[in-house]
């Protein structure tokens, strides 16, 4: 078992992780409360989020393994960001990749809400039953969410919304919640949390993912001639009903 929290931001300097911090905790609010309206930013956020992560722990992968890159830190920076924004407008181009990665994105928060929950409770096999889960709920999570867009963006944007402006905070409280993110993507336990702020923490965005799904189902989208959206008759069709988003 690890036995120190890992913090995502460990290769960012003080002022950058606080940047970090700010932009998260700014689209976090964003997204949680208008991710439906403001969809097409849903979409590049969510791109940005899981390509520079990807990036970030594939170089430092690499580096732990001793594979010199003769990245500088701003390099290293670079690398990161680019790739980030370049993952977010692929999802603006292929919108459908989009949806089912912001699905994605819901099946991992709740993936870290049941490692939290259990603790290191996944058995002796843990170190293959834990990325099976993952890897099930990222999938069952993306599917879904392509199936019924209608409402699924919704509650997708309003759990993710909040999980990243909570995130944005921990990096102020230090409670841990951004650290088992990174133990869930190396596999490793999650230490238990001190003082209960761990799950102060969680208690948190659970409330603020409801209120930001209410938010959003009480200020339907109202589409202008030739914009892209929803249909100005979608309020009279089921949020249940399957089928695509008119872009």
């Amino acid at each position: 078992m690890a036995s120190e929290y890992k913090e995502i931001t460990a290769y960012a300097t003080e002022h950058e992780a606080t940047a970090y911090a700010v932009l998260a905790i700014v689209a976090g609010l964003t997204l949680c409360f208008l991710g439906r309206k403001l969809l097409k930013v849903l979409l590049f956020t969510v791109g940005v989020i899981m390509f520079s992560a990807m990036i970030y722990y594939l170089i430092l992968t690499l580096q732990n393994h001793n594979l010199a890159l003769g990245l500088s830190h701003g390099g290293f920076v670079a690398v990161v960001v680019i790739s980030g924004v370049v993952g977010g407008l692929i999802l603006l181009w292929i919108l459908q990749l989009g949806i089912f990665l912001v699905g994605g994105f819901l099946g991992i928060c709740i993936s870290l809400i049941i490692s939290i929950l259990i603790g290191n409770n996944y058995g002796a096999h843990s170190e293959v039953v834990k990325p099976i889960v993952t890897g099930i709920l990222f999938f069952v999570g993306g599917f879904i969410t392509l199936a019924f867009q209608n409402l699924l963006i919704i509650v997708a944007s309003g759990i993710s919304g909040s999980f990243v402006f909570f995130m944005g905070i921990d990096q102020f409280a230090k409670t841990g919640m951004v650290s088992g993110f990174v133990y869930l993507f190396q596999n490793e336990d999650i230490p238990k949390s001190n003082g209960g702020g761990l799950y102060g923490m969680m208690a948190g965005c659970v409330v603020l993912s409801f209120v930001g799904i209410v938010a959003q189902l009480h200020t339907p989208k109202k589409r202008k001639e030739g914009s892209a959206g929803w249909d100005d008759d979608e309020e009279s069709q089921s949020l249940l009903s399957p089928g695509r988003i008119n872009y």
